[in-house]
């Protein structure tokens, strides 16, 4: 069993501290103490199930009987936190108990109830308009953002009218909306003047964004929606630092790329900016190849990598008080740009089941 390489060095401390104690030292038996550890972890799982995986049994008093034994529980954010899944590996390493392997699969997911833990740890209330508000956003990283944009209200008029005249076609989106949901491309039919008039009276309060130019190589993957870069950040040891990607791709006929409007998905390396699996949509549906173009999906290699990683770095550390944050990026060919930034960024396309490698998630990148 490999991790019996570290049973002399436990044995020695062991010693040492007999021959400090002036006792003498007792006879280990390494077998009967991994079956001992085995049988309290088989303790702890049934009495935590059914298991809540943002929890973590901390400790089992050694030969207590009592219904409903001791055990502490230690939340993701204490340093212990990791401890349980190590455990739940090495007893399945030590009895090859498969019941215990998809355990010790399980409590490496990031859950619902970790990710909530994470927004609640990491991101202050009292910030999060500043992603939320999309107008907020804009102004925050002019140069990150890269375009220009327009308020629809009516003590911008001005503002608004010469956005109009200066672009025909544009995207309008809600200020405060998620998941792609009422965002569209608006091309003018009428005057400048009359779009202002009709904007006031139907989307007051909306935003109009410049069109992006997608860069030639996204483009050649899907051209109807802005395929974008999902760059999750999370502040460790006091910085910002990259611990996933993903790339979200437009289905056929979409104009939109988001996985719950009828988009896909798929993981992106995030040390060498390459896509290593197919993409896969909420159906389950799995895509060797863009259904509307043909174009290969796993292999893909993203222009601008390090640029964008440094971009949603750099931004990140703008927000001190929001240290988890899901950037959507967008790739020109000028170079990347933000979309915007969402303070509380879902966990449904981390670990999907095509793109997790032996059965394991992703929860451990997110730990300190």
């Amino acid at each position: 069993m490999r991790y019996k390489r570290f049973l002399p060095f436990c044995l020695w401390i062991t010693l040492l501290a007999m021959e400090a104690c002036g006792s003498k030292a007792p006879t280990l038996d390494a077998d009967e103490a991994l079956d001992y550890c085995a049988h309290q972890v088989e303790r702890a799982l049934e009495a935590l199930q059914p298991c809540d995986y943002t929890m973590m049994p901390r400790n089992i008093l050694a030969g207590d009987t009592q219904e409903g034994w001791n055990c502490r529980e230690a939340i993701p954010q204490e340093w212990c936190s990791g401890f349980w899944p190590g455990v739940l590996w090495m007893a399945y390493d030590h009895t090859g108990d498969e019941a215990l392997r998809t355990e010790a699969e399980r409590a490496t997911y990031l859950t619902g109830g970790r990710n909530a833990a994470l927004w609640a740890k990491y991101n202050d209330p009292s910030q999060v308009d500043l992603l939320e508000n999309k107008a907020a956003f804009a102004a925050r990283f002019p140069a990150a953002f890269g375009r220009d944009w327009a308020l629809v209200a009516d003590d911008k008029r001005a503002d608004l009218l010469a956005f109009l005249q200066k672009h025909t076609a544009f995207m309008l989106k809600p200020m405060d909306g998620c998941c792609g949901r009422g965002i569209r491309r608006f091309t003018q039919t009428a005057p400048p003047e009359q779009t202002l008039e009709t904007l006031l009276t139907d989307h007051q309060g909306w935003l109009c964004e410049q069109l992006i130019v997608q860069h030639p190589a996204l483009a050649a993957v899907n051209p109807d929606a802005i395929n974008t870069l999902r760059a999750v950040t999370l502040l460790k040891g006091g910085k910002p630092q990259l611990v996933c990607t993903y790339w979200r791709i437009g289905g056929a006929g979409e104009s939109v790329d988001n996985f719950n409007h009828g988009g896909m998905v798929v993981p992106v390396d995030r040390h060498s900016g390459r896509v290593e699996f197919d993409a896969v949509d909420k159906k389950g549906q799995c895509y060797a190849t863009h259904p509307a173009t043909g174009a290969a999906i796993a292999g893909f290699a993203f222009p601008d990598w390090e640029r964008a990683c440094a971009l949603v770095l750099a931004c990140a550390e703008q927000l001190p008080r929001l240290g988890y944050i899901g950037w959507d990026v967008a790739f020109t060919p000028d170079g990347p740009c933000l979309v915007e930034g969402n303070p509380y960024p879902g966990h449904d396309i981390y670990q999907l089941i095509v793109h997790t490698k032996d059965g394991k998630g992703i929860y451990p990148d997110f730990v300190e």
